[in-house]
């Protein structure tokens, strides 16, 4: 399959379709948006007038603008004459065609539209070969939608259209295996482009990259200083992990999750840590003790018991260790309290998103739940010693669990 990339894809601004709203006796009344903006309109009724007002997201590349994600249309309410704000039940109001209303406040109501383009460019990080080599640089890609549910918009790379299908399948279980492991044991997810879903796209990714997720698609600054992120959480999906057995996908997507739910983003050793976390939770829902892979990458490196935890150099010890260091917390805080009895993942999320740095979120997590004297470097001296010793008991070892007795 030709690997050729596009150089702009120019895009369309479309408005937004009209989109009746229901008031009180259910009379229908169109909200209208004319071509190439989105223009202001006001709603008559019996007790109030109803000033709308539209906004909607974009990004830019260049001098390349595109909607993205949703419409919004403000309502802002003043009562008639004769007429308080109490007479009138904004609550009550229903918009057809909005993905979500929200009062704001007494006199507010927000609804946020889908939008209804199925192709969209998209600013992808990948291999772009020379006459000289190749280089990792962002790339402009078609994207074509081929699912849009409540927690998910899933996007594929228009040059693997024959994956449809495959993507598709594999989202299948996303709500109900995925979603509810980061939920549950890490946090909210954020919704900086506020339509409520992340965005899944396969792609094309540099050789050896599954996946990755953008810190800057999940921050406004970045958007509004044009570093033309993709605006919005989004995960990206190699295409090799497409066309992989479901267990696979599941482990990468649920890994790249959690970064989203990392909004703040800690640092690379702890926040890798905690997403192997979450794929250490995911296998082990299916009936697999762990992460097998980062097993065999510490028992082959020859710096593992020399190279610091907190020393990240993106290889497979750096990921090995990270994901190691974040299960032996959990194991020793289990061997206190029992299994599943601290929400450890949660808690040491909340307090890396905190005013603490990393390091600190360890010290402050163990001092709560293991001994008040502990400092960050204790324990980690404590796990080194763990990763030889094994103990079935005590800090020198992983809480007696099997899986863990492959380490050498």
């Amino acid at each position: 399959m030709a690997r050729t990339m596009p150089i702009m894809l120019r895009v369309l601004i479309l408005c937004m379709y009209c989109v009746p709203v229901h008031v009180f006796a259910r009379t229908t009344i169109p909200i209208v948006s004319s071509t190439g903006a989105l223009t202001p309109t006001v709603i008559e009724a019996s007790k109030w007038t109803a000033f709308v007002s539209w906004s909607q997201n974009a990004a830019r590349i260049g001098i390349e603008y595109w909607p993205l994600v949703a419409h919004t249309a403000t309502l802002t309410f003043a009562p008639k004459p004769g007429y308080t704000l109490s007479d009138i039940d904004i609550a009550r109001i229903a918009i057809t065609g909005a993905q979500r209303t929200t009062v704001t406040n007494e006199r507010t109501l927000t609804a946020v539209f889908p939008n209804t383009l199925d192709l969209k460019p998209v600013l992808v990080y990948s291999s772009v070969c020379r006459r000289f080599g190749c280089r990792i640089m962002p790339t402009l890609t078609q994207a074509k939608l081929i699912a849009r549910t409540a927690t998910t918009e899933q996007w594929i790379d228009a040059r693997l259209l024959d994956y449809e299908q495959r993507l598709s399948a594999q989202m299948q279980t996303y709500d109900q295996v995925v979603l509810p492991i980061i939920r549950d044991q890490f946090g909210t997810l954020p919704d900086v482009d506020g339509n409520g879903t992340v965005d899944v796209y396969a792609t094309f990714l540099p050789q050896g990259q599954l996946g990755y997720v953008s810190y800057a698609d999940q921050q406004l600054d970045a958007y509004r200083n044009g570093n033309a992120p993709n605006f919005g959480e989004t995960i990206y999906l190699d295409d090799s992990v497409v066309v992989a057995q479901n267990t696979f996908f599941q482990r990468v997507l649920v890994h790249e999750l959690q970064h989203i739910a990392n909004r703040r983003w800690s640092d690379l050793w702890l926040n890798e840590g905690l997403s192997e976390a979450a794929s250490h939770v995911y296998f082990t829902s299916i009936g697999i003790p762990g992460l097998q892979e980062n097993i065999t990458a510490f028992n082959n490196h020859p710096e593992r018991y020399t190279r610091n935890v907190t020393d990240w150099r993106n290889d497979s010890l750096s990921y090995a260790k990270s994901y190691l260091f974040v299960q032996y917390i959990r194991t020793r805080i289990e061997a206190k309290y029992g299994r599943n009895a601290v929400p450890v993942y949660r808690e040491l999320l909340a307090l890396d998103q905190g005013v603490y740095d990393s390091e600190d979120a360890v010290a402050l997590l163990v001092r709560k739940y293991v001994h008040p004297s502990y400092t960050f470097d204790a324990f980690v001296y404590e796990f080194e010693q763990a990763l030889q010793r094994k103990d079935a008991t005590g800090p020198y070892g992983f809480n007696g669990e099997s899986f863990f007795a492959q380490l050498r």
